[in-house]
């Protein structure tokens, strides 16, 4: 049974979700720890791995404590891992990380900035660039084209302009509070849960987008190679998500802007 251990001196969380990441998972924890200061943690979520990755954070988390490792007895999905990204986090911010993506340096001073100039802020993006696993080579500077950051008062205005973007788990950094006070359970096996947050976050709280690509999206190859439930899943995912907007009120009752 998993059990939360708070340490009040923690006040952020890297959070990274985990199912059979032995071939990234120590590439991206050192990226992060290369950035983290005493008042951080990284927290790997480790969804009932069969590989060696248990291992592999256990020998990091024994060289430096600001790694927790905690593993779920059972796999228990997608949607549900990343609810404990959150649940057993410290700190008072989390940003999620996929397993395969790197920090880049400068990114949490930058972040930590951000939040100590606007305290009000419940959501942050953090723009990203796209990289091929495969030759290494950046193929986009920056996936979200803005260069300057932006901040948001309205979950709509936010909506308009992050779009689909944060959909990429490692461009989101959230409030804990806020995430754990979403109605997030209720999207359990749409994995969309991330959405579902991100769109109550923004809609109650004022976000804001970091233009710098802080991160780096380590492409999967060949990631149009799916089967045709992928493609099911993803249509019953949008209309999922189609109806998390309005139940958030993001566009209220302007029959325009829902039908934009």
């Amino acid at each position: 049974m998993l059990e939360k251990m708070r340490q009040p001196d923690v006040v952020f969380s890297f959070s990274i979700p985990v199912y059979n990441g032995e071939a990234t998972i120590k590439e991206t924890v050192l990226s992060i720890l290369n950035e983290c200061d005493d008042s951080c943690e990284i927290l790997v979520m480790d969804n009932a791995s069969t590989d060696n990755t248990g291992h592999i954070v256990k020998e990091l988390a024994i060289q430096n404590q600001k790694i927790r490792y905690q593993r779920n007895e059972t796999n228990l999905g997608y949607d549900r891992n990343f609810h404990h990204c959150f649940k057993y986090a410290n700190g008072d911010y989390v940003w999620l990380i996929g397993d395969d993506d790197l920090l880049k340096p400068g990114a949490l001073s930058y972040v930590k900035q951000v939040i100590k100039n606007h305290q009000d802020v419940g959501f942050i993006y953090v723009n990203y660039s796209l990289v091929n696993r495969k030759t290494n080579k950046t193929t986009k500077e920056r996936d979200l084209e803005i260069y300057d950051d932006l901040l948001f008062d309205d979950g709509l205005t936010a909506l308009k302009t992050l779009k689909e973007y944060p959909n990429f788990i490692s461009s989101m950094v959230f409030l804990r509070d806020a995430w754990m006070s979403s109605n997030c359970q209720d999207y359990f096996g749409t994995l969309y849960i991330q959405m579902s947050a991100y769109l109550y976050t923004i809609s109650r709280y004022k976000s804001y987008a970091v233009a710098q690509p802080f991160v780096e999206n380590r492409c999967r190859l060949n990631n149009l190679d799916h089967k045709p439930e992928f493609y099911q899943n993803y249509l019953s995912n949008f209309l999922t998500l189609t109806s998390i907007i309005s139940e958030n009120d993001l566009v209220g009752s302007n029959s325009k802007e829902k039908r934009s």
